[in-house]
């Protein structure tokens, strides 16, 4: 027989358990600049000229590594041919959206 001390320790742990995943589900900080920056992209005005820098910015966002799906994602941005640039900026926007980023308000 348990004592009561064990009875809510065993409850503590199992209700960290739980909710654990719900507290690490969602983008991080930097995921989310990366998104924003694709999306500035894609709705001011997809001036191919602003384009690499675009990508570049939103590389040194996803550094820290936290946000591989987004990274992974990216990868096929860089160096993408003018006539598809815009369908693989909205593919990873739809990735942004897989990993939890909303759309900013406004």
């Amino acid at each position: 027989m348990q004592t009561p001390t064990a009875r809510v320790g065993t409850v503590a742990v199992a209700a960290a358990v739980l909710l654990l995943p719900a507290c690490s589900a969602g983008i991080s900080n930097a995921g989310a600049d990366a998104c924003n920056r694709m999306l500035s992209w894609h709705t001011g005005g997809q001036e191919p000229d602003r384009y690499d820098e675009a990508v570049a910015g939103a590389q040194d966002d996803l550094t820290g590594g936290a946000d591989r799906p987004l990274a992974d994602a990216l990868t096929m941005l860089t160096g993408s041919p003018a006539d598809e640039r815009v369908a693989r900026v909205e593919a990873f926007l739809a990735a942004c959206l897989d990993q939890g980023w909303e759309l900013p308000e406004g």
